[in-house]
Parts: structure tokens; sequence; C-alpha cells
């Protein structure tokens, strides 16, 4: 016979190690960044049911026992969205390079044990990345490009948008259910950078989800002390304060050896079923200049990397860019994480190669070089796991892209030309003598005419209202090797008010040189220059038969687009077709579209020439 003592002592431990056992009511857990990677954390979870939870993190593993944590804290933000009780910490003062372990307790149990390891400071370390895009349909693929991330253990997983279909809080349950296969076999969590794609309707999706730190999706972050920046961008809004943004974050971290930018939309697809993205070249334009080495887009659905290649329409151009071993920028993408995949049907003369299959990027950064290889994601359940201390090999059965030029890209290491100077300390290639601005009839007629000039300077005109503080980008035109030759450019629908221009001369072999100048326009009483094309509604006939007005003011070539407008996908876009100047009717067959709201668009390949709401019933 046990005594009563005894019994009530041993029904008192057994009660311990039962509550012990219970698991949290959290599930859904993701890591990511607001700050410094070295240095922070966020660790968010969806917190099922349960009240009072607490983060309990330390640098040992002490399993399931709350009582062993040298730290513990309360969520930072808590948010309901997507169906989800979103709850965010966010751990500050890290060390660096080093293993965190935490689990969450709350009043019906205690989470299994995790970890993440902060980014190391030190240049000198290697980093492991995965950048890709595009899941939002097929579980399975997704599924098994997520097994691979658990498989690859990188630091961190480079998201450049199209998580979901609809964004829809199912559909956002059922992604971030999916995204726990990324969790290591040991527990680690592995940090997610992401962008915004167009079946993100807004970018608070992304802040409720992820807690990014910027409202409109566009934000920075450093690794490795001065080894490398990412600049992740929101192709939603190509234009206006993200622009001003971007240039000034380049020109804040002129010091980072590499520079790489993540958004969803692609430049120049590799496909037919999407059209180019031209107001995105302002941004092209300063990643040559700021020496900006690699960017992953997404959005197309294929398979690509690009050659080296800068901003050009001169000879031996290809859709306004040219390659350049010594300074260009290399496009890596364009998505394929589980979204439908579409045919690899354009390529360019800078194209190094394309393909059509579930893929992501597996990316290698250290001083001297980056090297980027495509992973082939399905059939991830026959791959193994890389050695925990050699995570830079490639495991036994992972399938590797090898195209004809070859399965690595690597980009090395360049002369950037006194890149670490002040811009006041660097040799100033090109003098603007005189810059005029004056309004007409037809808008506003800017000029200006250089001293001396270096072959294939660019100049890119911007357009400030007010006190000049944001500068939209205009246009940009390609300069020569003539002293004393004067450009002029027309801004045919110059706002009202005081307005200011200016011209940047941006330099090849020259990073992050800049001149600018600027003049005053008096302020415009008469109504505003060459109003925009009106919006007009039109309807297709019963058999989706929709015809059209346009005018083409010169010989050109015209596209068609038919898109979502709410999400800004590309249902329907035509072959450029040759046209005349004149009046023309146009016809297109919306027949297999569902009945609903959509917006055609004609285009020129340089302007847009008229767009028209379209109802169908």
């Amino acid at each position: 016979m046990i005594p009563g003592s005894e019994k009530r002592f041993l029904f008192v431990l057994l009660i311990l190690l039962v509550s012990q056992s219970l698991f949290s009511a959290s599930g859904r857990f993701r890591v990511m960044w607001r700050e410094d990677p070295s240095t922070t954390m966020v660790i968010g979870w969806d917190q099922f049911s349960g009240s009072n939870p607490i983060l309990y993190f330390s640098t040992q593993n002490n399993g399931r026992n709350p009582n062993l944590y040298t730290a513990k804290r309360k969520p930072d933000r808590v948010h309901r969205s997507k169906g989800m009780n979103n709850h965010f910490v966010r751990l500050t003062g890290l060390r660096p390079n080093t293993v965190y372990y935490f689990i969450i307790q709350d009043s019906e149990g205690i989470s299994p044990c995790f970890s993440f390891q902060t980014m190391p400071d030190n240049p000198n370390t290697r980093l492991s990345i995965i950048a890709g895009g595009d899941s939002r349909n097929h579980r399975e693929a997704r599924k098994s490009a997520n097994k691979l991330v658990s498989k690859l253990r990188p630091h961190f997983i480079l998201f450049a948008g199209d998580m979901t279909d609809n964004d829809s809080a199912n559909e956002w349950q059922m992604w971030l259910d999916d995204w726990q296969q990324t969790i290591g076999t040991d527990g680690r969590l592995f940090p997610i950078v992401s962008a915004l794609g167009n079946h993100e309707l807004t970018a608070q999706s992304l802040i409720d989800v992820f807690d990014i730190p910027a409202q409109d999706a566009y934000y920075d972050l450093h690794f490795g002390g001065n080894l490398m920046s990412i600049f992740t961008l929101n192709s939603k809004i190509p234009v206006g304060e993200q622009n001003f943004w971007l240039e000034r974050k380049l020109q804040q971290h002129l010091n980072s050896r590499w520079k790489m930018a993540q958004y969803h939309h692609t430049l120049r697809p590799h496909t037919k079923k999407k059209a180019p993205r031209q107001d995105l070249m302002p941004w092209a334009q300063m990643f040559y200049q700021y020496n900006v080495q690699l960017v992953l887009e997404s959005d197309a659905h294929v398979v690509k990397w690009t050659y080296p290649i800068r901003p050009f329409s001169g000879p031996g151009s290809d859709r306004g860019f040219i390659r350049d071993d010594n300074q260009g920028t290399v496009f890596i993408g364009e998505g394929c994480w589980g979204a439908p995949l579409r045919e690899n049907d354009l390529q360019y003369s800078w194209t190094r190669n394309t393909g059509k299959f579930n893929q992501f990027k597996w990316i290698f950064v250290d001083q001297s070089k980056i090297e980027v290889r495509t992973v082939m994601t399905d059939g991830s359940d026959q791959v193994a796991e890389v050695n925990h201390r050699n995570i830079f090999s490639p495991p036994v059965g992972l399938s590797l892209w090898r195209p004809s030029k070859g399965p690595v890209l690597t980009i090395k290491g360049r002369n950037t030309l006194q890149n670490n100077q002040p811009l006041a300390a660097r040799a100033l290639d090109v003098e603007l003598v005189k810059i005029t601005a004056s309004a007409g009839p037809n808008g506003v007629t800017l000029e200006w005419v250089t001293k001396s000039e270096l072959e294939n300077v660019i100049f890119q005109i911007e357009r400030s209202v007010g006190q000049g503080r944001s500068f939209t980008p205009l246009s940009t035109k390609e300069g020569g090797n003539i002293k004393g030759k004067g450009y002029q450019y027309l801004d045919k629908n110059p706002p009202s008010g005081n307005v200011r221009y200016r011209v940047k001369c941006i330099i090849p072999q020259r990073p992050a040189i800049i001149l600018e100048t600027a003049c005053e326009v008096a302020k415009r009483t008469a109504a505003p220059i060459n109003k925009p094309p009106t919006l007009s509604k039109i309807m297709p006939s019963p058999a989706g038969l929709l015809s059209f007005e346009y005018d083409l003011p010169q010989t050109s070539q015209v596209f068609f687009m038919v898109i979502n407008p709410k999400t800004r996908d590309v249902l329907l876009n035509t072959k450029p077709v040759p046209r005349k100047a004149g009046t023309f009717i146009g016809k297109l067959d919306i027949s297999k579209l569902p009945k609903g709201q959509y917006m055609l668009i004609i285009k020129s390949p340089k302007s847009l020439i008229k767009r028209y709401e379209v109802i169908k019933r």
C-alpha cells in the first residue's frame, strides 16, 4: 500500500507531467525581419484559442520547459486578419550569427521547441539564399518546394509575391499551413523576406501576415555588415515617392559589396502571355547607375536568367536593353513556386536561358562572387537534407537545372571605380551649361546643352510640383560624344502650378555620379494640355466580340491588353500590329472570359493610346 501523502505527491506530479505534455493552441509559425537581420527577429504565429501567450527564448535548447529559458516576451502586436489571430513578437538586441530556441506557452499548453538563427554581421561569412515567387494555385507543387526549403536550410528566403490567388482568408490559412513544411527537421525556422504581388490586393495583406515594416510594401535589409543590401520594391506603384526612396537608399549604401532587388512584375517577360512593363524602366536605370548586380522578378510563371544587361535602345539593343558584362545587371525569375506554368515563348538577344518547370533559385553570396543555381522543385521527397555543417553542398537527389549555358550563373566582383568615395570626390565627365523650360500651346519644352560628354551618357528627365522635394521620372534620352550638343524634351501634359524640372546625367561605369539642374516654370492658368485619354464604357456583342475605336497620331505598332482592373493581371494580350497614322476600329474576341468588369488598354511600344472600361454581362 502507498501512504496517502505519497499518493497525493504522485497525483500532483502526474498532473504536472500531463500539463507539461499539452501543446499550446498556436500554429502557422513564421519568422521575418523589420530591422537589422543580425540583431533582430520577428516571430509570428496564429493563436487558435487559449489566452495569455508568452514566448520564452534562449541560446540553449531547453525543450518545452519554460522555467529553463532565460528570457520571455509578450506579443508586441496582435491583429485579427485573414480569419486568423496573428501574434507577433519583435525581438531586438540579439547576438549576431547565433541560434536561438523558443517555445510559446498559453493557457492551453506549450508549443514544440523551435529555433532560428540571426544573420552574421561579418562580410566574410558566406550566405545561402532561396529566391522565388508565385505559389498561388497548385498546392502539391508549392508544398514540394517548401519541403526543399527545409532540406536546403538557407539563411533566408526571398519571396517575390503572389502567395495566394484571391488574397482570401481560406487561401492564406492554407498557404501558412503549407509553409510549415519549410521548418527543418530540428525545428529550425528560416526567415522570409516578402514582396507584394498583383494577387495580393493591398500591402495590408503582407503587413497582417508577415508584419513587414512598410505601409507601401517597399523596404530594405542589409546583411553581413556591408556584404549585401537587398531592396524589396512594390511593382504595383512603380512611380512617385518609391522611386525617390530607392534612389536615396542606393546612395546611402554605395559601400555594399553586393546589391540586389526583388519585386513581382517582370520588366521584359519571357512569355507572350505577359506584357512588358515599360513603367519599371526608371528602376532599371537606377540599377545600372548604382551597380545593382542581381534582380529577382516573378509574375510571368516561366524560368529565366539573363546575361548582365543595361538600359540602351541604340544599335545592338533588344527591347531597350543591351548586354554589358562589365557593369550590367543580371535578372532572374520569373516565378514558378506552384502557380500555373506558362510557355517560355519569348527570348531576347541578352537572354542566357529560359525554361518551363516548377523551380526556385538557390543563391550563394560571398566577398568574391554570387553564384545562382536553379532548383527543380518537383519530387522533393526523394531529396536528402544538406549537411548542417556545410549547407552549400547539394544534397543527394537534388535536381539542378542544367541548361545549355551551364548550371551555375556566376557574378564576379567588379572594379566599381572609386565606388566608396563620396560623390563630390569623383571626376565629373559631363557638364550642363544651359537649361531652359518654356510653356507653349503643346506643353512645356525643356532644352539643355552640354559642354563635354562621354559616349553612352543617359539623360533622365524628371519633374516636381511645389517645392521640388519629390521628382517624378518622365523619360530618358541617350547622349552622344559631341561637345556643345543640345537636347530637347516636350512635356505634353504638365500640371498647373509651380513646376520644376531637372536633368540627371547617368554615366556608364561611374556608379552614382549624378549632375542635377532645375528651372522654374511659371504657373499655368490654361487648362491642362493634352488631357489623358478618357475612360469610356463598352460592351461586347452577345457572341463575345468587342469592337472599339482608337486614333493613332503616327505610324507605330499597336497591341491590345485586357486586364483585371483589381489585380492588374493580364487576361488577354495580342501581338503587336503595325499601323499607319489614322483612325481605326479594333476587334477582340473575349468570349472565353467570364462575366465581369475589365479594362481594355490600347498601347504602342512607347505610349498609352486609349483605355476602355469593358462590361461583360
